[in-house]
């Protein structure tokens, strides 16, 4: 499976889910401040 930020492999040891996909843990930010996500957070300030 490819992660959706960066289109690259995620393997299973790095691998984070989140909205019904796999990630690397890097990969999971806010589109807008780019803050670091974890599965099932969300950004404040109406950032996504």
């Amino acid at each position: 499976m490819k992660c959706p930020a960066c289109n690259k492999e995620v393997y299973f040891a790095e691998r984070v889910s989140s909205l019904g996909q796999d990630w690397h843990r890097p990969c999971l930010k806010c589109e807008r401040c780019k803050k670091t996500l974890t599965p099932g957070s969300h950004c404040e300030n109406g950032c996504k």
